[in-house]
């Protein structure tokens, strides 16, 4: 699929007849993306391990004119993301006016048109595009492991999470007690102020809508989600874990960590029980996780996390270094 568009106040761009989108080979045009997407947030990105990975039904374009390679874009049907330019060249609403005319052009004008995983730095030159953004914008946060000493406390046991190997398939040894809690605690409660979920969600580019973030709208969503992460690697169990009533033995804590190949451990889903929230729980879980992760030899832990929700501001608290904003969709009016 290749595209040539007339040119119309393509700002930032020397005058010409035309723009051409080809198509691009992925290991060339993810050397050029790594650079120069959201160059602001490139090196908080290398040290994060997030590398670039495109969902499934996106597929990498070059932006040229004249065959003078500008910058790159991915492509869906209906979806834009990883937009990126060549110094001089900037990103702006001329350029994603002409890309979204290309995109109509591939035969999805009934779809609405989505801008995803947009940086902050580009949020104006899509709002003035005719993009509208989500109310909410999300960030990655970032800190070393570090073992800390007088874990847990005497009125609160933290156990690990395991497996449940009489299964034919992943499943958590806890699933029933895990799943009931995240259900009550978490998709329970949402966040009037916010409208997301009571707890901190985590999502990676290759897992996205695997994570427990995603709409749950009953229990037997919630069991699914958790069996898709008893899937992941034996090592994110081993960094998990759950937070007990050393008195009443009841569950009033969960932190699951996700663990892939080749990537930094994050925080897939981080919750406390309503009733004992204000505690310090949440990070009295956090430095017990950064600690086994140290033990384990892992060097990092990091989070996606809404802005403005409470548990950015714990994060924080616990020394995680906040990255740069994005926003998660924009929609074209």
């Amino acid at each position: 699929m290749d595209y040539k568009i007339s040119q119309d106040n393509l700002l930032s761009l020397d005058p010409a007849d035309s723009l051409d989108l080809s198509r691009a080979e992925f290991a060339v045009w993810e050397r050029y993306c790594s650079v120069y997407y959201s160059q602001a947030a490139d090196g908080f990105h290398r040290l994060a391990g997030l590398s670039v990975l495109l969902p499934e039904g996106y597929a990498p374009f070059w932006l040229k004119q004249d065959d003078r390679l500008l910058g790159g874009v991915a492509l869906s049907d209906s979806g834009i993301r990883n937009l990126f330019t060549i110094p001089p060249f900037e990103v702006g609403p001329g350029l994603i006016k002409r890309i979204t005319q290309a995109m109509r052009q591939m035969g999805g004008r009934e779809l609405p048109l989505q801008a995803l995983d947009v940086p902050e730095g580009q949020e104006d030159a899509y709002i003035r595009a005719g993009f509208w953004p989500e109310p909410y914008r999300y960030r990655w946060m970032l800190r070393p492991t570090s073992a800390y000493t007088g874990l847990p406390e005497q009125n609160i046991i933290c156990r690990p999470v395991e497996a449940a190997l009489d299964s034919d398939e992943p499943r958590l040894k806890l699933e029933r007690e895990i799943g009931l809690f995240l259900f009550k605690h978490v998709y329970g409660e949402p966040e009037k102020k916010f409208g997301i979920p009571a707890g901190i969600f985590s999502g990676i580019e290759h897992h996205e809508g695997d994570n427990p973030g995603a709409a749950a709208g009953s229990f037997s969503a919630v069991l699914s989600n958790l069996r898709k992460y008893a899937g992941y690697p034996k090592s994110a169990l081993t960094a998990s874990c759950l937070l007990y009533d050393a008195a009443t033995h009841a569950l009033i804590g969960v932190c699951l960590i996700e663990t892939a190949e080749d990537r930094i451990p994050s925080i897939y889903v981080l919750a406390v029980h309503s009733s004992y929230r204000g505690q310090g729980l949440g990070a009295k879980m956090l430095r017990y996780v950064l600690t086994l992760l140290e033990k384990t030899g892992e060097s990092y832990l990091r989070v996606k996390v809404m802005h403005g929700h409470p548990l950015e501001s714990l994060c924080y608290s616990c020394g995680f270094l906040p990255g740069p904003f994005f926003n998660p969709v924009m929609t074209l009016s």
